[in-house]
């Protein structure tokens, strides 16, 4: 497709790509075919899709098994209609299940995403860090994710009126939260490839109420009832009977005999 023949199309012009042919967004009056994904790129979207999917897929609450807060229904290269007549397919994207019980189905979806993650290719740079901002900025999407391979960092953006406001920019060292995902840890590298850590894991505090120390109250006491008394009764005390004493029977009378 040359660039006269992008530039002016129109949603009739979209719709008439094959579906199976279909890998471009419409924005502006303009058709852009996204380019097949690099190594570095199905990386990360695996990576941040890995990140997110467990904990969040579920009811709110965790419920359905499994760990994780739960409330969300994410996807991936979802084809969506925007309010102004355009047409994204973002890398990674979610939306709250208090505000879409259902989950959205259909080609294209026209239901406003909470969350939307690019990931930034070479070729596409611009496309995702100023011409897609402007736009989910224009439709007012509450959260926008760049994850940029070329140098593994992460950018995380919450709407505002005059624009988005970057509330985190991350490295592929550090280990975050990232809104509107921040009940939970999430290492960077992981996202781009890097062996899963320990640290990133979120583990249940030590209740010091549940420390095994010696109690002292566990200690055994010694009763001082428990210890053996003397009998006074017991007690070899001396019979007066048994006194050697003089007995005046046995003195002899004397004669006045020499």
């Amino acid at each position: 497709m040359s660039q006269s023949e992008r530039r002016g199309a129109t949603l009739d012009d979209f719709w008439v790509i094959p579906e199976g042919e279909r890998r471009h967004e419409l924005m502006a009056g303009e058709l852009f075919e996204k380019a097949a994904p690099s190594g570095e790129h199905g990386a990360a979207q695996a990576g941040i899709v890995g990140a997110v999917l467990g904990p969040f897929q579920r009811r709110s609450g965790g419920g359905g098994g499994g760990g994780g807060p739960g409330g969300w229904w994410i996807a991936t290269e979802v084809e969506i209609l925007l309010e102004t007549g355009d047409v994204v397919r973002p890398d990674v994207v979610g939306w709250r299940r208090e505000q879409r019980p259902e989950r959205p189905t259909g080609i294209p979806v026209d239901q406003l995403p909470d969350w939307v993650c690019e990931v930034v290719s070479p070729s596409s740079a611009t496309h995702d860090t100023v011409r897609k901002l402007r736009l989910y900025h224009r439709v007012g999407i509450p959260h926008y994710w760049v994850a940029d391979p070329r140098d593994a960092t992460l950018t995380v953006m919450r709407w505002s009126l005059d624009g988005y406001i970057t509330v985190l920019r991350a490295e592929r060292h550090e280990v975050v939260r990232a809104e509107p995902f921040e009940a939970i840890m999430i290492a960077v590298g992981v996202l781009f490839g890097d062996d899963p850590r320990d640290e990133p894991r979120d583990e249940p505090r030590d209740d010091p109420r549940d420390d095994p120390r010696d109690d002292p109250r566990d200690e055994p006491r010694d009763d001082p009832r428990d210890e053996p008394r003397d009998d006074p009764r017991d007690e070899p005390r001396d019979d007066p009977r048994d006194d050697p004493r003089d007995d005046p029977r046995d003195d002899s009378p004397s004669d006045g005999s020499e």
